[in-house]
């Protein structure tokens, strides 16, 4: 019986005209592996407590139909940045934001510290399609053990929209494909711009003047 009123819940919400809840969490993401040249640096990566927990609510309606997202993004935040840093610098060593002292103690070239800084979830429906679009915007911030910022460098997904027969209660597992997709559009940005933008260069330039980096580059 409990059961069957927990299935039942949705369209009670619905026929009452209330919103469907609909709370996701975000795990793994799964990215391909890159084919490119690591830059030879040793970098401190900072993930900050807001964007290690981070969540987004939204109300998401399609005509009468309304869904109170709430998602979860911090361990898909991590999961995200692990695999963009160590892709990217030869070395990466990890910075607790709660411990300020441990920094002048990590012999690093740089530390990243990325933020989210936008998420949107959007539905619209036409016939018997859904169409679906998630867009994610992050900020890449770059700076010296000293605390010189190198460079903040944003990324933005925009996904075209995801036409498929759905309905209010597929937002669920909609909301794990679209970010999964958008996920793989940001790691593809990153991958293809964060090395050759004219600050990388310069700073991997006073590097190799001040006698090499931590990670392998010397004259």
């Amino acid at each position: 019986m409990g059961r069957y009123l927990l299935l039942m819940l949705p369209l009670i919400l619905l026929a009452a005209g209330c919103a469907v809840p609909v709370k996701t969490e975000m795990g793994d993401v799964v990215l391909p592996a890159p084919v490119l040249e690591k830059l030879p640096v040793t970098v401190g990566v900072l993930y900050t407590d807001e964007f290690k927990t981070a969540k987004h609510t939204q109300k998401v309606s399609v005509i009468e139909y309304i869904a109170d997202l709430d998602l979860s993004l911090g361990l898909a935040n991590i999961s995200l940045f692990d695999q963009l840093t160590t892709s990217m610098f030869s070395n990466v060593v990890y910075i607790d934001p709660n411990s300020p002292e441990e920094l002048s103690k990590q012999d690093v070239d740089a530390i990243l510290e990325p933020s989210l800084v936008s998420i949107h979830y959007g539905a619209v429906i036409n016939g018997i399609q859904w169409s679906f679009s998630l867009s994610l915007t992050y900020n890449v911030k770059l700076y010296l053990p000293d605390g010189d910022e190198i460079l903040t460098f944003s990324i933005q997904s925009n996904p075209p929209p995801v036409l498929k027969v759905r309905t209010i209660f597929s937002f669920n597992d909609q909301a794990r494909e679209l970010f999964d997709s958008a996920t793989r559009e940001i790691a593809a940005q990153f991958y293809a711009e964060f090395s050759t933008l004219p600050e990388i260069s310069n700073w991997l330039n006073t590097l190799e003047k001040e006698g090499g980096t931590r990670g392998g580059l010397s004259q």
